[in-house]
Order: C-alpha cells, then sequence, then structure tokens
C-alpha cells in the first residue's frame, strides 16, 4: 500500500523532472548547434576587392569588451559616458536591438570584417542559429532576393555566403562583397587583437593597458643604423613630435599619413590656404643639396595660438648636421628666409636672425645651439629651446611619432570654440559646438600619449608602441 501509494508521487516527479532535463538538452543542443554554426568553415569573411581600409577581428565581442576594461577605455569615459550614443541608436532603430558586445555575440558571432570601398562601407559577420532562424522566418513570409541573391530590409542590403552575412546600406558593396575571394584569418590562437589594413600599410590594436600597437608602413626610410637622439628634445608638453634620419624621410612619413584624408573636403582647403600663404610671403628655396648635410631630422608642433582670427600653429625644427659637418657653420634654411629681410637676433647668447610672417604669432627664427641647427615660428619657443638641455633618445629607432593627447584635447577644444564663433561649423554656435563636440576633445585630453616607435627593414617601416599609455609612462624614455 505505501509502496502503491508512492508511486504515482514518483512518476509525477519523474515526469517533471524529465521535461526540465529534456529542456536543457535541448537548449544544450541548440547552443552546440549555434556555435558549430558560428565557428564553422575558416577565414575571416569577405569584402570588395580593392577596399581602401579593412577592418578584422576575429572575436569582435571579446575585443569591445577587453577594450571596454582598459585603462585608457576609462580614462576617455570620464568625460564621455556613452560616445558612440548615436551610432547605438542608430543600429537600435535599424534593428531593435541595442548593440553591446554580449548582444553582438548572441546575434552576430565573433568574426568581424568592415571595409570602406567606393565611397560607401559595409560589413561581414558569421551568425549563428538566431540570427538565421530570422532570415528563415523573413523568407517564409515572402521576403526575395534579386536576381544576384541580395535582399533588402530596413534601408540595409544584405546576402549570404558560405555562412557568412554580408550587410550594407548600398546593393553595389554587397554585389561586390559576392564576387570576392575570402579573407585569410590572420590570428593565432586565442588572439583578440584587432586588425586594420590600408594601401599604404597595417595597424593591430591589442585590448591591454595603453593600447599596445605594432604594424607595417610600405614606407622605405633611410636607416642610418644609428639610434636617433632627437626625438625627445622638445617640450613634454609638445603636441605632436617626429623624428626621422632625413628630412626627406620626414615628408614621405607625413604624405604616408595625411593620404587618407586626400579626399576630404576641409583637409583640401586647408592645404590650399596654406599654400597660398607660402606663395604670398614668397620664401625663397633652401640652399641646394642643403638635405645632404643633415644627420638627423626632427619637427614639433607645439601647439596653436588662437589669439587672432586665424588659428596659426606654433612649430619647431631640430637638424643635427652630419659628423664632418659642424652646427656653427651656416643654417641651411637661411636662404628661405633671404627675401623676406630678416633681422638679426640672439637668444641665450646664441646668433640667429627672424624674419616675420604674422606678427609674432607668426615667423621663422633661426639659429644654432653648438649641436644641433634650429627652426621655430615664434621668437619664445626659440628661446625656450636654447635655454634647455637637448635630452637624448636611445630608442634604436629610425624614426619616432609622439602625440600628447592632454595637449591635442585642450587645442581641439579651443579650435572648436573657435569654430563655433566665426560660424564654420553648420548649425552651431561656441556653446553649442563645445557642448556636443567639446565632450570628445576633453575625453581625448585624458588618453596620455602616444608613442611609436618604427625601424626600417626591407623596403618598410615596422613599428610598435602605445596608443594611450597614462602620462607617467607615455613620458618615460623608452
Amino acid at each position: 500500500m505505501t509502496a502503491g501509494g508512492k508511486t504515482p508521487r514518483f512518476r509525477g516527479a519523474v515526469r517533471r523532472w524529465g521535461a526540465l532535463i529534456v529542456a536543457c538538452l535541448l537548449l544544450a543542443l541548440l547552443a552546440a548547434l549555434d556555435s558549430h554554426l558560428k565557428h564553422a568553415g575558416g577565414g575571416a569573411g569577405f569584402h570588395p576587392a580593392g577596399a581602401s581600409c579593412v577592418v578584422v577581428s576575429p572575436d569582435f565581442p571579446s575585443f569591445c569588451a577587453k577594450v571596454a576594461d582598459t585603462d585608457a577605455a576609462a580614462r576617455f569615459l570620464t568625460e564621455t559616458p556613452r560616445p558612440f550614443e548615436a551610432f547605438e541608436l542608430a543600429v537600435r532603430k535599424a534593428t531593435g536591438v541595442r548593440p553591446t558586445p554580449l548582444r553582438w555575440d548572441v546575434w552576430m558571432g565573433p568574426r568581424f570584417v568592415w571595409s570602406r570601398w567606393n565611397g560607401t562601407q559595409g560589413m561581414c559577420a558569421h551568425p549563428g542559429l538566431l540570427l538565421r532562424a530570422v532570415h528563415a522566418w523573413r523568407s517564409l513570409w515572402g521576403a526575395r532576393p534579386d536576381a544576384e541573391g541580395v535582399y533588402a530590409c530596413a534601408g540595409q542590403y544584405y546576402a549570404w555566403r558560405d555562412g557568412f552575412l554580408l550587410v550594407s546600406p548600398s546593393p553595389e558593396y554587397v554585389k561586390a562583397a559576392l564576387d570576392s575571394p575570402l579573407v585569410d584569418q590572420l590570428h593565432e590562437g586565442n588572439d583578440t587583437s584587432l586588425l586594420v589594413q590600408w594601401n599604404d600599410g597595417d595597424l593591430r590594436v591589442h585590448p591591454e593597458p595603453g593600447l599596445p600597437v605594432e604594424g607595417t608602413l610600405n614606407l622605405a626610410l633611410q636607416s642610418t643604423g644609428a639610434s636617433l637622439r632627437l626625438a625627445d628634445a622638445w617640450p613634454d608638453d609638445a603636441l605632436l613630435t617626429l623624428s626621422t634620419p632625413t628630412p626627406e624621410d620626414a615628408l614621405r612619413f607625413w604624405k604616408t599619413a595625411v593620404r587618407p584624408f586626400e579626399t576630404n573636403a576641409t583637409w583640401t582647403r586647408c592645404t590650399h590656404l596654406f599654400a597660398s600663404l607660402g606663395r604670398q610671403w614668397a620664401l625663397g628655396a633652401p640652399a641646394e643639396g642643403w638635405t645632404g648635410r643633415i644627420g638627423e631630422f626632427s619637427a614639433a608642433v607645439t601647439g596653436v595660438d588662437t589669439t587672432g582670427a586665424v588659428p596659426v600653429p606654433a612649430w619647431g625644427v631640430r637638424m643635427r648636421p652630419r659628423v664632418q659637418e659642424s652646427a656653427q657653420a651656416e643654417h641651411p634654411w637661411l636662404p628661405v628666409v633671404a627675401p623676406l629681410a630678416p633681422i638679426d637676433y640672439a637668444w641665450e647668447g646664441r646668433p640667429g636672425c627672424v624674419a616675420t610672417l604674422m606678427g609674432e604669432r607668426a615667423a621663422i627664427c633661426l639659429a644654432g645651439d653648438g649641436a644641433t641647427w634650429l627652426a621655430t615660428s615664434q621668437p619664445a619657443l626659440m628661446s625656450e629651446l636654447l635655454a634647455s638641455e637637448i635630452r637624448e633618445t636611445r630608442a634604436g629607432a629610425d624614426a619616432m611619432l609622439t602625440i600628447n593627447w592632454k595637449s591635442a584635447g585642450k587645442t581641439a577644444e579651443t579650435l572648436l570654440k573657435k569654430a563655433g564663433e566665426l560660424e564654420i561649423i553648420p548649425e552651431m554656435n561656441d556653446q553649442e559646438a563645445d557642448a556636443y563636440l567639446g565632450k570628445y576633445a576633453r575625453s581625448f585630453a585624458h588618453l596620455g600619449r602616444l608613442r611609436i616607435i618604427g625601424r626600417a627593414r626591407d623596403g618598410v617601416v615596422a613599428f610598435e608602441g602605445t596608443l594611450a599609455a597614462p602620462e607617467e609612462e607615455g613620458s618615460a624614455q623608452p
């Protein structure tokens, strides 16, 4: 009787637990299928051939999550807690899902490819079960592709190829990607770095403290085999510095760096403005063969003067002569200022000259300190450089680039306010420019210092460094 009484209760428990076990097994099966679909096959994805810029990540959600946990992100977010709010809102309106690393992984999977092509952009992912089920549901309710297999949804165009999903606001982008070869998976093991490739090189960003980077530039530098010595011979708060073995190397580096901006209308206008100013001032040409006299070239932008109607950058140049020549010899840029009738001047007992361009805000000052030739845009900067002792770098590098984000952020904030006052920014005055754009400039001011060291190897420059080292680390000698 007792055993018989327990039997119904036992059977009920088995049914309840059995249903739960079956549900768990079903969920486990679906999760396994989802994981298999996300990781099946090889390669990173597809993008149109001839893309001007490509971003590749084997685990994009993990990269984003780890970057968000870095010290650089914490410092950046102090001023702008949600820097991508507009992007998040656009994605949410288009898909109904607020983008977060977890949600991206659930819907899109880990693999990610983004590229810029022919004036538009698009992305590629390898989704799992959930997004494929949504696509199947849309197909069941009448969604049909065009003759080339491209679907339209919420203002976007997409297509499937070998398990990969291609999405873009341009149907031409999707069609071009469908006809392109598979991008190889260029990461190894559990690497969660982000790879950026463009026509002139590549850059790999690691989601670690300071945002370490490495990569190559398709740039041939004249390696001297000796370490640069002038890369740190500037004030600590200098906005930007660039050091190379020769002036030609610096020019090639600059042209390579600004090439992505050449199609930008604002950049083009600024370039034409400075070119017209150069013609107006009627500067002379440097002495023939002057670059052959230079053993090391270092340039810096130390700030931007916004006291007048037109912002004027403050810059400086240091040039170390070759071993066989003394810096006491005639300054190689003296012929440049000769047509401007420069006046003799002396700083800290060092003779030189000043050629005025726009009063004290913009001039060409030339002098030497016995070891290097100097040129600056302001007499005060020349006095500061000659009064300070040169700090020599021993990094074993053929090129070095630094950016002080604090100085860059403050300068950008000031320029934005100035642009608002002059009504250069459409539909924004100075208060609105500061409210909507100034916060990003202030966020960058917390990033510390960018420091990149390059070494010439077989016709390319292999570089490494950090994008946002804390100030106490970024200012240290390498």
